[in-house]
């Protein structure tokens, strides 16, 4: 159980390590995730890795357009593309709680 441990908490940094390299973390990337995420409505507990796939590869394109994922390590743009349903509990709304 120790060595499961190990690789979920390296697992988590390393997708950490990742959106930090491609921007995910600035003001501007966070409008673009909850524009791409916003539309996508977590009803159904039986969600497959293949629904939200194209929702970060639509993030990735829109990083890519933007010009943010020049000369970011590949395998940091890659991360990205298997990032498991980043965000969607929470209200990324601008109006204040």
């Amino acid at each position: 159980m120790f060595e499961v441990q190990l690789f979920e908490v390296s697992c988590a940094s390393d997708l950490a390590q990742s959106l930090c390299s491609v921007g995910a973390f600035r003001r501007e990337a966070l409008d673009v995730i909850y524009g791409v995420w916003s539309k996508f409505h977590v009803a159904d507990s039986k969600r497959w890795f293949a629904d939200v796939q194209p929702l970060n590869s639509a993030i990735k394109d829109e990083f890519e357009k933007k010009g943010w994922l020049a000369g970011v390590p590949a395998k940091h743009v890659d991360q990205l593309l298997k990032w498991p349903m980043p965000l969607y509990p929470f209200d990324l709304g601008l109006d204040p709680v």
